[in-house]
């Protein structure tokens, strides 16, 4: 049996160490930054899903308040105290109003899908969703 040892590789093993240390370091450093990102992401879908349910509520009251409005109006211009540019007004501001409802209704269906999708989910699910 004959043992051989190699006592000059011209620094070789030495440079493959520090290059296999400074890769390491690099996977490590990678993974806590797409930690991060995807922490990042789950919040602010969080945050603008929430966002996305207060808008909601408050064109649900915005709707509200136009048909009052408008039902007055017309009221008020069967009795001949307000103009028809007036009722028309009256009209579209509830118009408007309808349209910002579908609006809210809308980015609240996208963000929670967002927030599915920054928890993982393969498949994220349209749910019946009222807050």
């Amino acid at each position: 049996m004959k043992l051989t040892w190699d006592l000059w590789s011209n620094g070789s093993t030495f440079f493959e160490i520090r290059e296999a240390a400074s890769n390491q370091l690099k996977a490590e450093v990678n993974e806590q930054v797409a930690q991060d990102a995807v922490q990042l992401d789950l919040t602010q879908a969080y945050e603008n899903a929430l966002a996305a349910q207060e808008s909601l509520r408050l064109a649900r009251s915005a709707v509200a308040q136009a048909e009052e409005v408008y039902r007055i109006d017309q009221l008020r211009f069967k009795n001949g105290q307000i103009s028809a540019t007036d009722l028309i007004r009256s009209e579209s501001d509830r118009s408007t109003a309808s349209g910002n409802l579908v609006n809210a209704e809308t980015q609240l269906l996208v963000w929670h899908l967002k927030l599915q999708k920054a928890a993982g989910a393969d498949l994220p699910q349209l749910t019946e969703h009222k807050p």
